[in-house]
């Protein structure tokens, strides 16, 4: 069995040296994801064979189990990989889990979950990527399928799909409108508001503190293109509530941040997706190839819980597929979708990707 050392502080754990990981590892987000523990196998040299962090207190409620998570999984090749994990499921149980869900980083906030169907197209913006064997470590280590998850296209213009909506939303003194950019700041105040609301009964949830949330999304400023981010909004007395958010971003790499940029997407369908940056070194395969950029990616549908059943994640998803026609966008993706959401009717197109998110019996 080989040795497996332990570390904490976040900054110790970002700068390792080892395999490539799904995970976004800068001692910022560390920090933010607040790992209890984080478990190394050394490798050659300063680098390690395998890594894995764990999570053990407010984690997820899920059944009746008391939930450990696993998360930060990196590994060079399998016996290094089952190793790391058959440490974080003991030091689990020893402290008190009876189950171990992973991959997830701390919340569904973070980057979570595998991709374990690739098809033939590259990784869009903001998706989480590792390498193929990764999955497989888990089942070895003994994991198996919680939940699915995919992606697919929304809506492909090239096909002849054509968004037809009315003008107006089906909303009483309701109107949509624009991301304000000079306002980002407030403009994620109120989003944490309706998407807290919204996830309330989410798969996996746990809940993020404003000012965490707006730390998390604060570097989306140079990433999003106003006109493709539409809030709903509804008149009350002198002011208006934010009821509904449609978030979409071109599907190319255009700012440097390593930093997480998590933003759970909920409908009346219920999606739960993050957005995450890619590394410094990662752009889009369209960017690397100097071609215009063609596709865009809605990583949020957002309705608040109070208006569910009325037809407004449908009418957003449609406004939404229709500002990226009018801006030149010649398909859609939807992103990481969970297999049973109904949201998955929203879409147009065939599936891009399937991805798992994997549990273990701990008891």
């Amino acid at each position: 069995m080989p040795s497996i050392t332990s570390l904490t502080d976040p900054t110790a754990i970002a700068e390792l040296d080892g395999p490539p990981s799904a995970s976004t590892l800068t001692p910022g987000a560390i920090a933010r994801q607040a790992p209890d523990l984080h478990l190394v196998v050394p490798g050659e040299g300063e680098k390690c064979a395998a890594r894995c962090s764990v999570w053990w207190r407010e984690t997820p409620a899920y059944q009746d189990h008391t939930v450990g998570l696993v998360g930060h999984y990196a590994a060079a090749e399998a016996n290094a990989g089952r190793a790391v994990l058959e440490r974080a499921c003991r030091r689990l149980a020893e402290a008190g889990c009876t189950g171990a869900i992973g991959p997830m980083d701390g919340a569904t906030w973070h980057p979570y979950r595998f991709v374990t169907e690739r098809g033939d197209r590259p990784p869009f913006v903001l998706e989480p990527w590792h390498p193929p064997t990764y999955p497989g470590h888990f089942r070895d280590a003994g994991f198996e399928p919680l939940a699915r998850y995919v992606s697919s296209v929304g809506a492909d213009f090239g096909d002849g799909h054509t968004p037809s909506i009315a003008d107006s939303p089906p909303l009483e003194d309701g109107h949509v409108r624009s991301l304000a950019l000079d306002r980002f700041g407030e403009e994620l105040r109120r989003l944490h508001g309706l998407v807290t609301a919204s996830f309330a009964d989410n798969f996996l949830y746990t809940p993020l503190p404003e000012a965490d949330f707006v730390a998390l999304h604060r570097p989306y400023r140079s990433v999003v293109e106003p006109e493709c981010v539409r809030l709903l909004e509804q008149q009350q007395g002198d002011g208006t509530r934010l009821v509904g958010v449609a978030f979409m971003v071109p599907d190319v790499l255009r700012s440097k941040t390593t930093s997480s940029l998590s933003l759970g997407a909920q409908s009346e369908t219920t999606s739960s997706p993050p957005l995450r940056a890619q590394s410094e070194t990662t752009s889009s395969p369209q960017a690397e190839c100097g071609e215009a950029v063609d596709t865009a990616v809605l990583k949020t549908l957002a309705v608040h819980p109070d208006l569910m059943g009325q037809g407004l994640g449908r009418w957003l998803t449609e406004h939404v597929h229709q500002r990226a026609q009018m801006r030149g966008y010649r398909r859609v993706i939807h992103a990481l979708m969970h297999e049973d959401n109904v949201s998955r009717r929203l879409g147009h197109g065939e599936i891009l990707r399937r991805y798992t998110l994997f549990r273990r019996d701990l008891s």
